[in-house]
């Protein structure tokens, strides 16, 4: 399931990428593609938490009582 915020960083990368694409200055180019890249990993650590969230979730309804 993708967030308003997941969307909005992949839409952050996706547009570095098309700029760096238009630009003739390679400095502007290289600046651009390694924000996309960063923009991917806050991407990527944001699906992993997710992920790992849900995991907890489960494991926290499905948890079996201990006996005393």
């Amino acid at each position: 399931m993708k967030d308003n915020r997941t969307e909005r960083i992949r839409r952050s990368a996706a547009e570095c990428l098309e700029l760096a694409q238009t630009t003739s200055d390679e400095r502007a180019k290289r600046t651009l593609i390694c924000l996309a890249q960063v923009w991917t990993k806050l991407m990527h650590q944001r699906f992993v938490a997710n992920k790992v969230e849900a995991l907890v979730d489960m494991l926290d309804t499905t948890a079996v009582p201990r006996e005393a």
